[in-house]
């Protein structure tokens, strides 16, 4: 038998919980949106200074970006009017925001290059350049900051593990370091970048020259860090009056184990592992280099290479009068 007492409590209790249900739906559909502004850093990008001979201009991703020269004691950002810059002797830095600046080196009579501007970072692969006579290649490192920077170098070749290096890059400053003044007279170098103190932005620069002839040049791509699965795009196809001469496959397994590796084309024409590439042995620590073999036909193509090791890999194209 359910007593008065009862019936009275369960009352209350349904009418409490209905006005509590009333409050909260009211305050749902009367409540204005929330607007809620949301910012992000991004970190300002660094175009290196032009040599002696080179004429540069960045191309920026928009108007009116910051751009602030680097040099002693200024760091102040001027906002640009035009959506290109020239270069000058000092690098620049660029606000970070939008698409990353593109550069466009021109030697007069010898080769045009691209290259991107990029952050101030703590580490870099490359896999590219050389130190035999007929190099003029060279680094170009730039410090934006008010403190050195101080960088490790590791270095590999055909012949395996060269000495390490440091370098010391005072604040504020750009130094460009020859690649024959780190190592000399080899054919294939890797590099590994390391800040031990500070933040640095780096470019490797690779040309050549035959005597007074100038043989061509180009920037050297930045690797990523070594890993058992890389892809390279925009590898030239084989076409009908193509100016690429040549092109080779460059390999480093930087561990201490040998790398077996598959290079697999991935082309419109279709998907295959050519004859000879489908099982290559690579020594730990040495740069080697290797042909391609039967390029599918096409424009462009893209590289997927496998490794039981991780390795950093590129490509190396040779045309009528450049190197890339």
């Amino acid at each position: 038998m359910i007593k008065l007492e009862e019936i009275r409590i369960n009352r209350v209790q349904a009418i409490a919980i209905s006005a509590i249900i009333i409050v909260f739906l009211s305050q749902i559909f009367s409540a204005k949106p929330e607007i809620r502004k949301y910012s992000e850093n991004i970190s300002p990008t660094i175009c290196p200074s032009e040599p002696t001979g080179v004429n540069s201009v960045v191309y920026l991703s928009a108007k009116k970006r910051g751009v602030a020269t680097i040099k002693k004691g200024e760091r102040k950002f001027k906002t640009q009017k035009t959506s290109s810059i020239s270069l000058g002797s000092k690098a620049k830095e660029v606000e970070g925001s939008g698409a990353s600046p593109l550069l466009v080196a021109v030697k007069p009579q010898s080769w045009m290059a691209l290259s991107q501007c990029t952050p101030a970072i703590s580490e870099k692969w490359f896999l590219g350049g050389m130190s035999t006579i007929s190099s003029i290649g060279y680094f170009q490192f730039v410090n934006p900051n008010q403190s050195k920077a101080v960088i490790d170098l590791e270095i590999w070749s055909e012949d395996g593990k060269e000495s390490n290096q440091s370098l010391v890059i005072s604040s504020q400053s750009t130094r460009i370091v020859q690649l024959n003044s780190l190592v000399t007279n080899k054919k294939f170098l890797a590099f590994h970048l390391t800040a031990r103190a500070g933040r640095f932005s780096a470019v490797l620069f690779d040309e050549r020259k035959k005597g007074l002839a100038k043989l061509g040049g180009d920037f050297v791509t930045p690797n990523a860090n070594p890993d058992k699965k890389v892809f390279i795009t925009s590898v030239f196809g084989k076409i009908k009056n193509q100016k690429v001469k040549s092109q080779f496959l460059r390999l480093l397994a930087p561990g201490e184990a040998d790398a077996l590796v598959k290079v697999t084309y991935l082309a419109k024409s279709g998907i295959y592992t050519p004859v000879g590439l489908a099982e290559l042995r690579v020594p730990a620590g040495k740069v080697v280099q290797v042909p391609f073999s039967s390029l599918p036909t096409g424009r462009i193509l893209a590289l997927q290479i496998e490794a039981t090791e991780p390795i950093v890999a590129s490509v190396f194209s040779s045309a009528k009068g450049s190197v890339s």
